[in-house]
């Protein structure tokens, strides 16, 4: 960059696709230490006094942590190993609890952003809130940086690279690019099998013709990539507009 001697153009750091990328990383660490805090309460219940560990007997992980928030420790005795366990397992639900608040108002307003500035792209079948936060993020603000639909599929890593052997002919993906937008890609055409004609038509006439499914997915998820760069486009250029 200081040389002169690279082209293309980085990121715009300040639009609203940026403020979706704040809220992303928040949200990721706290779904992440959530699911730490759940599986630390389960795990101390399995050594936990056994009249405490009989007590809470609900089936699922969430329900245990709602059973271990009545918990009621006497703090005057917390040298009993006891009232210990019932203090550590009562400030892990407490923990869990204030956890599921924080990423319930993060995805309130990572919501409101997703739908006022990527509308286009929301209206597609299997495009959710946080596949169309995180295509965003990888395409940026200033989406005509890039070229072509093409240089979004190599960016998400969903670019066809020929992989022949002899008589085989096959194509696998280029394995670069970001991971997670090839995922985000990976889940809307899950999403879409089930639900999808044009999909589930795709499958069925490319399965006939001998590809594997794994194959088939990945030609779709270049499909994909390509339906959803020019929504994005018209979503970003409108709002830039």
């Amino acid at each position: 960059m200081l040389s002169g001697e690279v082209t293309a153009r980085a990121k715009d750091s300040r639009g609203a696709v940026e403020s979706i990328r704040t809220l992303r990383m928040v949200r990721d660490s706290a779904v992440k230490a959530r699911t730490a805090a759940l599986m630390q309460l389960q795990d101390f219940l399995v050594t936990a006094p056994a009249s405490l560990r009989e007590s809470i007997d609900a089936k699922t992980g969430r329900a245990k942590a709602r059973q271990c928030r009545a918990l009621r420790p006497d703090l005057t005795r917390v040298d009993e190993p006891l009232q210990a366990a019932k203090l550590a397992l009562r400030s892990l639900a407490r923990r869990i609890t204030a956890l599921d608040e924080e990423v319930g108002e993060v995805d309130r307003q990572l919501n409101s952003l997703v739908k006022t500035h990527a509308p286009t792209l929301l209206a597609n079948v299997g495009v959710g809130t946080h596949n169309a936060a995180q295509l965003l993020i990888t395409a940026g603000q200033n989406i005509d940086r890039l070229t072509s639909d093409a240089a979004f599929a190599r960016l998400c890593g969903v670019a066809p690279i020929p992989a022949s052997s002899g008589r085989i002919q096959r194509m696998r993906l280029h394995r670069r690019g970001d991971g997670q937008a090839n995922r985000a890609l990976h889940m809307i055409v899950v999403c879409r099998l089930p639900y999808d004609q044009r999909t589930k038509d795709y499958m069925a006439r490319r399965r006939a013709e001998g590809l594997s499914k794994k194959e088939v997915l990945r030609c779709l998820k270049r499909f994909v990539a390509r339906d959803v760069f020019y929504d994005l486009r018209k979503d970003l250029l409108q709002n830039r507009a």
